[in-house]
This record gives C-alpha cells, structure tokens and sequence, in this order.
C-alpha cells in the first residue's frame, strides 16, 4: 500500500508543481537565506518561538516554519543556490520532526489538537513529500542524497503521527 502512495506521489509530483499544488499552498517564506538581513529573522523567529507557551500553537507554529522552511528551499534551488536549499530543507524536516514531538506533547499533556490541524498535517506531509520528490528528480547526482535522506525522514514523520 505504501508503495502506491508513494507511485502516487511520483506522478503528480511531475504533473502539478508544488508550489501551485491545489490541495495545498505554502505560506510566503519572506526573505531567504542568501539576503544579508536573514540573520535578524531567524533572531526574530527564535524569540517567537520561546514565547509560545500553548501545546497546540507550539504545533501550528512548527508547521508554519517547516512550510516556510520547504518552500524556501524550493525557491532557492530554482535560484540555483543548491547549498542554502539542502541546508533549508533539512532545517524544514527538522521542523516537522519537532512538530510530531511537540503534538504527542500536547495530547500527553491533556490538550485536544482540532481536527482541522490534523488535517492540514497530513495535507503537509503530502504536499512536502511532492516537493521533495520534484527536487531530486531534478537534483545532480551529487545532490540527490541529502533530498532523498530528507524524503526518508518526511516518511518516517507522517508514519508516526499515523501510527498515533
């Protein structure tokens, strides 16, 4: 079953671009990590990020930041800035991996996560795993390691949430 989801991931991945996918839109990511002035953001993103104290926003925001994070990489491979876009597609997956950890968290802790966020959960685990299917197809060979390494971890993300 797994392996026709993911059949199913290949082929659309070649017939809708990620970023238009119409199930799913990716948020604006702002100014990328090749402008000069990225490092006041990601300082702004941290103070942000220490001051969310509820379970489930703590949730929302870590897929907030992964959607930013993945859809910058995406930009910033078009740019061809192949470095910045590995380094910001694992920084995304490592969003979404705190965001499986903050929302067992969060269930844990007695908090109720609304279905609707549970919903556009798993949207995002389709649509980033589209996106990152579409980068290694057109990744060079030297490239493609560090996307499928994310693809695989994009994977192991969506099955424990599923598996909850």
């Amino acid at each position: 079953m797994k392996y026709l989801a993911v059949l199913f991931l290949l082929i659309c991945s070649f017939l809708i671009p990620p970023s238009v996918n119409a199930q799913y839109r990716y948020p604006w990511p702002g100014i990328l990590q090749d402008h000069p002035l990225y490092k006041i953001k990601v300082l702004r993103n941290k103070i942000i990020e220490k001051l969310i104290y509820s379970p489930v926003r703590r949730v929302e925001y870590d897929l907030l930041t992964a959607d930013k994070m993945l859809y910058a990489a995406e930009l910033l491979n078009t740019k061809g800035e192949t470095r910045l876009a590995k380094e910001t597609i694992l920084k995304g997956e490592n969003y979404m991996s705190k965001l499986v950890s903050d929302y067992f968290h969060a269930s844990a802790s007695g908090y109720r996560i609304p279905e609707s966020l549970s919903v556009r959960i798993s949207q995002a685990h389709v649509a980033h795993q589209t996106l990152i299917i579409n980068l290694v197809a057109k990744a060079a060979p030297q490239d493609k390691k560090t996307y499928e390494d994310v693809l695989y971890f994009s994977r192991k993300n969506q099955d424990m949430l599923e598996g909850e």
